[in-house]
Formats: C-alpha cells, sequence, structure tokens
C-alpha cells in the first residue's frame, strides 16, 4: 500500500513534469543566451503580503531542471510572509539546457 507521503511525492512529479513539457516543449530558446558555464543565484520576493504554500512543487521544478540546483527555503508552507519578504534563494548553474 502506498502512504500518503508517497503518493504526495508522484502527484508533485507527475505536476511537475506535465507543466514543464507544457512549457519548455523541445527547449527554452531564450536559454541559448546564457554561457554554460554561468553559476547564479536569486531569491524570490513577495509583492504583496501571502500565505506561502506550493514549495514543494517549486524545489521539484528547479531539482527538475538540474539536480545540482539548490533551492533554500527561509519559510514555511503556511507562514504569513509581509510584501517585500524574500523567501526563498536559489542557487544554480545552467538550470535550463
Amino acid at each position: 500500500m502506498i502512504d500518503k507521503y508517497h503518493r504526495l511525492e508522484e502527484l508533485i512529479d507527475s505536476d511537475v513534469q506535465r507543466s514543464l513539457k507544457e512549457d519548455l516543449g523541445t527547449g527554452d530558446i531564450t536559454s541559448n543566451l546564457i554561457s554554460q558555464d554561468v553559476y547564479a543565484k536569486g531569491s524570490i520576493i513577495t509583492r504583496e503580503d501571502m500565505v506561502l504554500a506550493g514549495s514543494p512543487w517549486v524545489s521539484k521544478v528547479f531539482s527538475s531542471l538540474n539536480e545540482n540546483t539548490e533551492v533554500l527555503w527561509f519559510w514555511n508552507d503556511g507562514d504569513s510572509l509581509k510584501k517585500n519578504t524574500p523567501y526563498e534563494l536559489l542557487k544554480a548553474e545552467n538550470i535550463v539546457e
């Protein structure tokens, strides 16, 4: 029997793979503008007051694009955040190939 955690992991994986296939298709042509050896980091910042939700999906998107991508969450799903609050740091090299 599959427990709820593994079922959720399967759902997240399925959602992310379907969305990436739809969004990227055969590739992201704008990624060709970035050198293959570029290392980048950035933060996502709230634009308005919000309750954080969906962090497992965001993490899965980036790990699906490049397994060496590191996503560091400053907050947890369900936390209330004020406008202009950084809530995630992304460290990656060559995310979209």
